[in-house]
Protein backbone atom coordinates (compact mmCIF):
# COMPACT_ATOMS: atom_id res chain seq x y z
CA UNK A 1 0.00 0.00 0.00
CA UNK A 2 2.73 2.43 0.95
CA UNK A 3 4.52 1.39 -2.09
CA UNK A 4 1.05 2.54 -4.14
CA UNK A 5 1.35 5.57 -2.13
CA UNK A 6 4.56 6.90 -3.03
CA UNK A 7 3.89 5.36 -7.20
CA UNK A 8 1.06 7.35 -7.19
CA UNK A 9 2.76 10.79 -5.94
CA UNK A 10 5.38 10.38 -8.36
CA UNK A 11 3.46 10.13 -11.58
CA UNK A 12 1.35 13.49 -9.86
CA UNK A 13 4.72 15.41 -9.49
CA UNK A 14 5.29 14.48 -13.06
CA UNK A 15 1.40 15.40 -14.01
CA UNK A 16 2.27 18.68 -12.29
CA UNK A 17 4.95 19.72 -13.86
CA UNK A 18 3.97 19.35 -17.26
CA UNK A 19 1.35 21.28 -16.30
CA UNK A 20 3.09 24.04 -15.40
CA UNK A 21 5.71 24.11 -17.98
CA UNK A 22 2.33 24.19 -20.19
CA UNK A 23 0.59 26.83 -18.63
CA UNK A 24 3.77 29.10 -18.55
CA UNK A 25 4.09 28.11 -22.00
CA UNK A 26 0.98 29.49 -23.15
CA UNK A 27 1.51 32.58 -20.72
CA UNK A 28 4.56 33.40 -22.22
CA UNK A 29 3.35 32.84 -25.90
CA UNK A 30 0.21 34.67 -25.53
CA UNK A 31 2.08 37.49 -23.53
CA UNK A 32 5.21 37.49 -26.11
CA UNK A 33 2.24 38.36 -29.15
CA UNK A 34 1.98 42.34 -28.44
CA UNK A 35 5.53 42.84 -28.72
CA UNK A 36 6.30 40.59 -31.82
CA UNK A 37 3.70 41.61 -34.06
CA UNK A 38 3.25 45.06 -33.53
CA UNK A 39 4.56 45.87 -36.69
CA UNK A 40 1.45 43.90 -38.01
CA UNK A 41 -1.05 45.41 -35.82
CA UNK A 42 0.40 48.87 -35.96
CA UNK A 43 0.51 48.92 -40.19
CA UNK A 44 -3.65 47.60 -39.94
CA UNK A 45 -4.88 50.20 -37.50
CA UNK A 46 -2.68 53.55 -37.25
CA UNK A 47 -0.36 53.38 -40.89
CA UNK A 48 -3.40 51.83 -43.31
CA UNK A 49 -6.13 52.57 -40.79
CA UNK A 50 -5.52 56.14 -39.73
CA UNK A 51 -2.61 57.42 -42.03
CA UNK A 52 0.18 57.90 -39.77
CA UNK A 53 3.67 57.76 -40.05
CA UNK A 54 5.64 54.97 -38.02
CA UNK A 55 7.56 57.00 -35.42
CA UNK A 56 3.75 58.53 -34.61
CA UNK A 57 2.12 55.45 -34.41
CA UNK A 58 4.40 54.37 -32.20
CA UNK A 59 4.36 57.45 -30.14
CA UNK A 60 0.26 57.40 -30.22
CA UNK A 61 0.32 53.61 -29.51
CA UNK A 62 2.03 54.37 -26.29
CA UNK A 63 -0.30 57.06 -24.93
CA UNK A 64 -2.90 54.56 -25.60
CA UNK A 65 -1.21 51.90 -23.32
CA UNK A 66 -0.84 54.17 -20.03
CA UNK A 67 -4.51 53.68 -18.91
CA UNK A 68 -4.47 50.21 -20.21
CA UNK A 69 -0.96 49.44 -17.68
CA UNK A 70 -2.99 51.07 -15.15
CA UNK A 71 -5.86 48.71 -15.32
CA UNK A 72 -3.03 45.86 -15.38
CA UNK A 73 -1.51 47.16 -12.21
CA UNK A 74 -4.50 45.65 -10.63
CA UNK A 75 -3.52 41.72 -11.49
CA UNK A 76 -1.31 41.83 -8.13
CA UNK A 77 -3.67 42.73 -6.08
CA UNK A 78 -5.65 40.01 -7.35
CA UNK A 79 -2.94 37.34 -6.84
CA UNK A 80 -3.16 38.14 -3.00
CA UNK A 81 -6.21 36.37 -3.29
CA UNK A 82 -4.82 33.14 -3.61
CA UNK A 83 -4.30 33.62 0.07
CA UNK A 84 -7.79 33.28 0.68
CA UNK A 85 -9.40 31.27 -2.42
CA UNK A 86 -6.86 28.91 -2.95
CA UNK A 87 -3.94 28.56 -5.77
CA UNK A 88 -5.34 26.56 -7.76
CA UNK A 89 -8.73 28.70 -8.01
CA UNK A 90 -6.75 31.65 -9.37
CA UNK A 91 -4.55 29.34 -11.53
CA UNK A 92 -7.82 28.34 -13.43
CA UNK A 93 -9.08 31.94 -13.16
CA UNK A 94 -5.43 33.06 -14.54
CA UNK A 95 -5.65 30.65 -17.61
CA UNK A 96 -9.52 31.27 -18.79
CA UNK A 97 -8.68 35.19 -18.36
CA UNK A 98 -5.96 34.70 -21.30
CA UNK A 99 -8.53 32.47 -23.67
CA UNK A 100 -10.87 35.30 -22.83
CA UNK A 101 -8.32 38.45 -23.79
CA UNK A 102 -7.08 36.40 -26.87
CA UNK A 103 -10.56 36.16 -27.99
CA UNK A 104 -11.28 40.05 -28.04
CA UNK A 105 -7.88 40.56 -30.16
CA UNK A 106 -8.43 37.95 -32.44
CA UNK A 107 -11.80 39.60 -33.32
CA UNK A 108 -11.02 43.39 -33.03
CA UNK A 109 -11.61 45.92 -35.51
CA UNK A 110 -10.04 48.99 -34.19
CA UNK A 111 -6.77 49.32 -32.19
CA UNK A 112 -9.56 50.62 -28.91
CA UNK A 113 -10.71 47.10 -29.30
CA UNK A 114 -7.46 45.18 -29.33
CA UNK A 115 -6.11 47.11 -26.84
CA UNK A 116 -9.15 45.75 -24.64
CA UNK A 117 -8.56 42.17 -25.33
CA UNK A 118 -4.32 42.95 -24.61
CA UNK A 119 -5.41 44.54 -21.07
CA UNK A 120 -7.96 41.60 -20.18
CA UNK A 121 -5.32 39.06 -21.32
CA UNK A 122 -1.80 40.86 -19.66
CA UNK A 123 -3.99 41.22 -16.49
CA UNK A 124 -4.34 37.35 -16.50
CA UNK A 125 -1.09 36.18 -17.38
CA UNK A 126 0.23 38.66 -14.89
CA UNK A 127 -1.72 36.62 -11.68
CA UNK A 128 1.55 34.21 -12.06
CA UNK A 129 -0.17 31.75 -9.67
CA UNK A 130 2.00 28.76 -11.51
CA UNK A 131 4.85 30.47 -9.28
CA UNK A 132 3.30 29.52 -5.97
CA UNK A 133 3.17 25.92 -7.01
CA UNK A 134 6.85 25.97 -7.85
CA UNK A 135 8.04 27.73 -4.07
CA UNK A 136 5.71 25.62 -2.12
CA UNK A 137 5.57 22.01 -3.99
CA UNK A 138 9.53 21.70 -5.25
CA UNK A 139 12.28 21.38 -2.76
CA UNK A 140 14.16 24.48 -1.62
CA UNK A 141 17.32 23.55 -3.22
CA UNK A 142 16.04 22.40 -6.57
CA UNK A 143 13.68 25.76 -7.40
CA UNK A 144 16.27 27.46 -9.19
CA UNK A 145 16.60 24.91 -11.67
CA UNK A 146 12.75 24.73 -12.15
CA UNK A 147 12.39 28.16 -12.40
CA UNK A 148 15.03 28.01 -15.07
CA UNK A 149 13.37 24.71 -16.98
CA UNK A 150 9.51 26.40 -16.88
CA UNK A 151 11.22 30.18 -17.81
CA UNK A 152 13.43 28.59 -20.57
CA UNK A 153 10.99 26.47 -22.08
CA UNK A 154 8.67 29.16 -21.88
CA UNK A 155 10.82 31.14 -23.21
CA UNK A 156 10.05 28.68 -26.75
CA UNK A 157 6.90 30.04 -26.69
CA UNK A 158 8.47 32.73 -28.64
CA UNK A 159 10.33 30.56 -31.78
CA UNK A 160 6.13 29.76 -32.31
CA UNK A 161 5.60 33.16 -32.92
CA UNK A 162 7.92 33.16 -36.04
CA UNK A 163 6.72 30.25 -37.49
CA UNK A 164 2.80 31.17 -37.36
CA UNK A 165 3.68 34.14 -38.38
CA UNK A 166 5.25 32.93 -41.87
CA UNK A 167 2.52 30.55 -41.84
CA UNK A 168 -0.55 32.85 -41.38
CA UNK A 169 0.41 36.27 -42.32
CA UNK A 170 0.26 37.31 -46.10
CA UNK A 171 2.19 39.62 -47.94
CA UNK A 172 -0.16 42.63 -47.15
CA UNK A 173 0.37 42.11 -43.05
CA UNK A 174 -3.13 40.58 -42.79
CA UNK A 175 -3.78 37.12 -40.99
CA UNK A 176 -2.00 38.11 -37.17
CA UNK A 177 -5.49 37.05 -35.66
CA UNK A 178 -5.15 33.61 -36.11
CA UNK A 179 -2.31 33.58 -33.90
CA UNK A 180 -4.70 34.73 -31.20
CA UNK A 181 -6.97 31.85 -32.85
CA UNK A 182 -4.07 29.33 -31.42
CA UNK A 183 -4.34 31.30 -27.56
CA UNK A 184 -7.94 30.18 -27.60
CA UNK A 185 -7.50 26.51 -28.56
CA UNK A 186 -4.16 25.54 -26.17
CA UNK A 187 -6.26 27.85 -23.60
CA UNK A 188 -9.37 25.33 -23.54
CA UNK A 189 -7.03 22.00 -22.65
CA UNK A 190 -4.98 23.77 -20.15
CA UNK A 191 -8.24 24.36 -18.59
CA UNK A 192 -9.42 20.87 -18.27
CA UNK A 193 -5.26 20.28 -17.63
CA UNK A 194 -5.53 22.44 -14.16
CA UNK A 195 -9.21 21.14 -13.14
CA UNK A 196 -6.85 17.67 -12.08
CA UNK A 197 -4.17 20.05 -10.14
CA UNK A 198 -4.24 19.53 -6.80
CA UNK A 199 -4.10 22.41 -3.68
CA UNK A 200 -0.66 22.95 -2.51
CA UNK A 201 0.20 20.97 0.46
CA UNK A 202 1.45 24.07 2.33
CA UNK A 203 -1.58 25.58 1.29
CA UNK A 204 -3.97 23.02 2.59
CA UNK A 205 -1.59 23.23 6.34
CA UNK A 206 -2.56 26.70 6.21
CA UNK A 207 -6.38 26.54 5.85
CA UNK A 208 -6.03 23.29 8.68
CA UNK A 209 -4.44 25.63 10.49
CA UNK A 210 -6.68 28.24 10.56
CA UNK A 211 -9.50 26.18 11.46
CA UNK A 212 -7.97 25.20 14.68
CA UNK A 213 -7.69 28.83 15.35
CA UNK A 214 -11.42 29.42 14.86
CA UNK A 215 -12.85 26.86 17.03
CA UNK A 216 -9.47 28.27 19.63
CA UNK A 217 -7.69 25.89 20.14
CA UNK A 218 -4.68 24.43 20.28
CA UNK A 219 -3.28 27.80 21.90
CA UNK A 220 0.02 27.01 20.58
CA UNK A 221 -0.96 27.27 17.14
CA UNK A 222 -2.73 30.08 17.86
CA UNK A 223 0.31 31.67 19.30
CA UNK A 224 2.44 30.78 16.58
CA UNK A 225 0.69 32.09 13.64
CA UNK A 226 0.37 35.65 15.59
CA UNK A 227 3.93 35.52 15.73
CA UNK A 228 4.28 34.40 12.24
CA UNK A 229 2.37 37.48 11.04
CA UNK A 230 3.97 40.29 13.38
CA UNK A 231 7.36 38.51 11.98
CA UNK A 232 5.66 39.29 8.50
CA UNK A 233 4.93 42.80 9.05
CA UNK A 234 8.77 43.75 10.81
CA UNK A 235 9.62 42.05 7.41
CA UNK A 236 9.67 45.67 4.83
CA UNK A 237 11.69 46.93 7.47
CA UNK A 238 15.34 47.98 6.65
CA UNK A 239 14.72 47.08 3.24
CA UNK A 240 14.69 50.38 1.63
CA UNK A 241 17.29 49.16 -0.92
CA UNK A 242 15.27 46.07 -1.85
CA UNK A 243 12.41 48.14 -2.54
CA UNK A 244 14.56 50.82 -4.34
CA UNK A 245 16.29 47.51 -6.85
CA UNK A 246 12.83 46.22 -7.79
CA UNK A 247 11.58 49.71 -8.48
CA UNK A 248 14.51 50.35 -11.00
CA UNK A 249 14.53 46.69 -12.04
CA UNK A 250 10.94 47.82 -13.57
CA UNK A 251 12.09 51.21 -15.23
CA UNK A 252 14.54 49.22 -16.82
CA UNK A 253 11.85 46.99 -17.98
CA UNK A 254 10.58 49.16 -20.70
CA UNK A 255 13.95 49.23 -22.13
CA UNK A 256 14.85 45.78 -22.39
CA UNK A 257 11.47 45.01 -23.57
CA UNK A 258 9.60 47.50 -25.36
CA UNK A 259 9.47 48.21 -29.20
CA UNK A 260 12.23 45.40 -29.94
CA UNK A 261 10.39 43.82 -32.90
CA UNK A 262 9.27 47.54 -34.13
CA UNK A 263 12.96 48.59 -34.06
CA UNK A 264 14.10 45.58 -36.28
CA UNK A 265 11.48 45.83 -38.45
CA UNK A 266 11.20 49.90 -39.38
CA UNK A 267 15.44 49.66 -39.60
CA UNK A 268 14.35 48.20 -43.03
CA UNK A 269 15.02 44.34 -42.10
CA UNK A 270 13.10 42.27 -44.97
CA UNK A 271 10.51 40.08 -43.66
CA UNK A 272 12.69 36.78 -44.04
CA UNK A 273 15.78 37.55 -41.99
CA UNK A 274 13.58 39.44 -39.13
CA UNK A 275 11.75 36.30 -39.50
CA UNK A 276 15.05 34.23 -38.92
CA UNK A 277 16.40 36.79 -35.84
CA UNK A 278 12.74 36.02 -34.08
CA UNK A 279 13.74 31.95 -34.34
CA UNK A 280 17.37 32.35 -32.95
CA UNK A 281 16.34 34.90 -29.99
CA UNK A 282 14.10 32.11 -28.09
CA UNK A 283 16.43 29.74 -28.78
CA UNK A 284 19.70 31.45 -26.72
CA UNK A 285 16.82 33.04 -24.27
CA UNK A 286 15.88 29.62 -23.78
CA UNK A 287 19.35 28.56 -22.75
CA UNK A 288 20.41 31.67 -20.57
CA UNK A 289 17.59 31.33 -18.64
CA UNK A 290 17.95 27.14 -18.07
CA UNK A 291 21.51 28.21 -17.03
CA UNK A 292 20.54 30.86 -14.75
CA UNK A 293 18.32 28.72 -12.79
CA UNK A 294 20.49 25.22 -12.33
CA UNK A 295 23.74 27.72 -11.89
CA UNK A 296 21.68 30.05 -8.76
CA UNK A 297 21.17 26.70 -7.43
CA UNK A 298 24.87 25.46 -7.46
CA UNK A 299 26.74 28.57 -7.03
CA UNK A 300 24.72 31.30 -5.10
CA UNK A 301 21.73 33.14 -6.53
CA UNK A 302 23.45 36.65 -5.74
CA UNK A 303 26.59 35.94 -7.80
CA UNK A 304 24.53 35.09 -10.63
CA UNK A 305 21.70 37.22 -10.24
CA UNK A 306 24.42 40.16 -11.08
CA UNK A 307 26.02 37.99 -13.30
CA UNK A 308 22.75 37.59 -15.54
CA UNK A 309 22.58 41.78 -15.45
CA UNK A 310 25.39 41.88 -16.59
CA UNK A 311 24.92 39.93 -19.15
CA UNK A 312 21.94 41.34 -20.22
CA UNK A 313 23.74 44.45 -20.59
CA UNK A 314 26.09 43.26 -22.86
CA UNK A 315 23.32 42.03 -24.61
CA UNK A 316 21.39 45.16 -25.55
CA UNK A 317 24.74 46.99 -26.79
CA UNK A 318 24.79 44.49 -29.41
CA UNK A 319 21.13 44.35 -30.23
CA UNK A 320 20.95 48.20 -30.51
CA UNK A 321 24.32 48.55 -32.28
CA UNK A 322 23.55 45.41 -34.59
CA UNK A 323 19.77 46.29 -35.61
CA UNK A 324 20.30 47.39 -39.17
CA UNK A 325 23.15 44.99 -40.31
CA UNK A 326 21.81 42.51 -42.41
CA UNK A 327 24.26 40.08 -42.82
CA UNK A 328 24.82 39.94 -38.67
CA UNK A 329 21.38 38.12 -38.16
CA UNK A 330 22.52 35.41 -36.19
CA UNK A 331 25.06 37.96 -33.79
CA UNK A 332 21.61 40.36 -33.65
CA UNK A 333 19.40 37.27 -32.82
CA UNK A 334 22.16 36.16 -30.52
CA UNK A 335 22.21 39.70 -28.70
CA UNK A 336 18.49 39.72 -28.72
CA UNK A 337 18.50 36.50 -26.52
CA UNK A 338 21.22 37.20 -24.19
CA UNK A 339 19.72 40.70 -23.78
CA UNK A 340 15.70 39.06 -22.70
CA UNK A 341 17.12 35.70 -21.18
CA UNK A 342 19.97 37.87 -18.48
CA UNK A 343 17.26 40.30 -17.89
CA UNK A 344 14.84 38.08 -17.19
CA UNK A 345 16.96 35.44 -15.33
CA UNK A 346 17.82 37.41 -13.16
CA UNK A 347 14.69 39.36 -12.38
CA UNK A 348 12.41 35.82 -11.45
CA UNK A 349 15.54 34.21 -9.70
CA UNK A 350 15.38 37.88 -7.60
CA UNK A 351 11.32 37.75 -7.02
CA UNK A 352 11.81 33.82 -5.81
CA UNK A 353 14.11 34.63 -3.11
CA UNK A 354 11.73 37.32 -1.77
CA UNK A 355 8.56 35.62 -1.71
CA UNK A 356 10.07 32.77 -0.30
CA UNK A 357 10.83 34.69 2.41
CA UNK A 358 7.28 35.63 3.26
CA UNK A 359 4.75 33.08 5.59
CA UNK A 360 2.48 30.83 3.93
CA UNK A 361 -0.35 32.77 5.17
CA UNK A 362 0.93 36.13 3.77
CA UNK A 363 2.59 34.98 0.53
CA UNK A 364 0.21 36.34 -2.16
CA UNK A 365 0.41 39.59 -0.52
CA UNK A 366 3.89 39.90 -0.21
CA UNK A 367 4.23 39.13 -3.89
CA UNK A 368 1.95 41.57 -4.66
CA UNK A 369 3.89 44.35 -2.73
CA UNK A 370 6.49 43.24 -5.16
CA UNK A 371 4.76 43.63 -8.38
CA UNK A 372 3.34 47.37 -7.19
CA UNK A 373 6.80 48.38 -6.44
CA UNK A 374 8.49 47.11 -9.68
CA UNK A 375 5.36 47.86 -11.60
CA UNK A 376 5.62 51.44 -10.61
CA UNK A 377 9.08 51.87 -12.11
CA UNK A 378 7.66 49.88 -14.94
CA UNK A 379 4.90 52.78 -15.55
CA UNK A 380 7.21 55.53 -15.10
CA UNK A 381 9.51 53.63 -17.86
CA UNK A 382 6.99 53.66 -20.09
CA UNK A 383 6.50 57.37 -19.48
CA UNK A 384 10.10 58.11 -19.77
CA UNK A 385 9.67 56.27 -23.09
CA UNK A 386 6.75 58.05 -24.73
CA UNK A 387 8.62 61.63 -23.54
CA UNK A 388 11.68 60.62 -25.20
CA UNK A 389 10.11 59.14 -28.49
CA UNK A 390 9.24 63.00 -28.97
CA UNK A 391 12.86 64.18 -28.93
CA UNK A 392 15.39 60.74 -30.08
CA UNK A 393 15.15 57.75 -31.92
CA UNK A 394 14.34 54.53 -30.62
CA UNK A 395 17.59 52.78 -30.24
CA UNK A 396 19.05 55.61 -28.18
CA UNK A 397 16.09 55.81 -26.30
CA UNK A 398 16.33 52.49 -24.72
CA UNK A 399 20.32 52.73 -24.24
CA UNK A 400 19.22 55.77 -22.30
CA UNK A 401 16.64 53.63 -20.53
CA UNK A 402 18.95 50.02 -19.87
CA UNK A 403 22.36 50.69 -19.14
CA UNK A 404 22.23 53.80 -16.33
CA UNK A 405 19.69 51.51 -14.40
CA UNK A 406 21.09 48.51 -14.72
CA UNK A 407 24.24 49.43 -13.43
CA UNK A 408 22.81 51.23 -10.72
CA UNK A 409 21.36 47.65 -10.06
CA UNK A 410 24.17 45.77 -9.80
CA UNK A 411 26.06 48.59 -7.63
CA UNK A 412 22.34 47.75 -5.08
CA UNK A 413 23.38 44.20 -5.84
CA UNK A 414 26.66 44.43 -4.07
CA UNK A 415 25.86 46.45 -0.79
CA UNK A 416 21.98 44.29 0.06
CA UNK A 417 22.56 40.57 2.23
CA UNK A 418 20.20 37.87 0.02
CA UNK A 419 18.55 34.93 2.06
CA UNK A 420 19.29 32.09 -0.34
CA UNK A 421 18.55 29.16 1.85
Amino acid sequence: MTKQIKECRNRYGVYLIITLISIQFYDAYSSELYSRIQSLYIKEFLLDGKGMSADKAIAYLSNLMIPCYLFIMLAPACRSLADKFGRKRMLMISVLGILMGSGICAFSTSIYIFLIGNMILNFSNSLDIHNFYIIEEIPKNQQGKMRGITGGIAALAAISIPVLRSMFVNAGSQGWRKLYGAVIVVGIVLIVMACFLLETKEYELKKEEQTYIKKGFPRDIKMQTKQLINNHKQMWKGRKIHLLLLFLYGIATAGVTFYNEPLLSFSGLPENILEKILLVQPGVCCIVLMLGGRMADRYGWKKVITGMVVLSMIGCLGFVGLKDNMNWWIVIGVCYGVMLGGYWSAYHLLEFLFIREATIHRRGEYSAVITYINGIGNAIGIGLFTVLLQLLPLQAIKLIIVIPVLLIVVYLLSKIKLVES
